[in-house]
């Protein structure tokens, strides 16, 4: 009985560990695309970027929305950087939560 409980708890911690790396290694992925927005000097490529990284990762807009906030951000910090302000204010009033729309002002600040 107990060795069958040993192996049981040997199988989930398994298959836990297995599955958590696997999500660790999509997160990866995302954060590799969102650095490669962030080093793009065109600030259309990113607007492209950032709809084909909502559909290659099947992003939902309540559960990721956090992460839509980061990619908004990059591509109206994209266009700051282009000086095409009115474009840059676009993308920040699209990104949903107030605290990071002031984030991404404040890095604007230091992004000129």
């Amino acid at each position: 009985m107990l060795k069958k409980k040993t192996i049981r708890t040997l199988l989930l911690s398994m298959f836990f560990g297995l599955s958590w790396n696997a999500e660790a290694q999509t997160s990866q992925t995302l954060q590799s695309r969102i650095q490669l927005m962030a080093k793009e000097t065109d600030p259309e490529k990113n607007v492209l970027s950032l709809h084909s990284i909502i559909r290659d990762f099947k992003l939902d807009t309540v559960k990721n929305a956090e992460d839509i906030d980061v990619l908004k951000g990059q591509v109206a910090i994209s266009f700051l950087k282009a000086g095409a302000f009115l474009k840059f204010e676009v993308y920040l009033g699209l990104i949903s939560n107030k605290f990071n729309q002031t984030s991404y002002l404040n890095l604007a600040q230091y992004s000129k």
